[in-house]
């Protein structure tokens, strides 16, 4: 008697494996994906917040809510953090 099981166990169980591992890849590949677009985001983000005169952004209402003068370098540090985060 074998110890390993039988023909049809090894056959699934191999299957199975097979199947993770493509899942797991599928998974990594979305992932990359998803960093890939957050980092873009981040980066248009922290364009504007150099160089667009004023920053705004819209509330639930969709109006404009305009960053005063002397929060403009906390929402440039808070995009170029996630610049850092994302696109590395």
């Amino acid at each position: 008697m074998e110890s390993g099981g039988t023909p049809q166990s090894s056959y699934e169980e191999s299957r199975r494996r097979v199947e993770e591992e493509d899942i797991r890849g599928k998974n990594a590949r979305n992932e990359a994906y998803n960093k890939s677009l957050r980092c873009n985001q981040a980066r248009r983000q922290l364009g504007i917040a150099k160089e667009q005169a004023p920053i705004f952004s819209r509330d639930n209402k969709g109006e404009r809510q305009y960053v005063k003068d002397e929060d403009r370098a906390a929402v440039i540090a808070r995009a170029q953090k996630a610049v850092d985060e994302d696109c590395n």
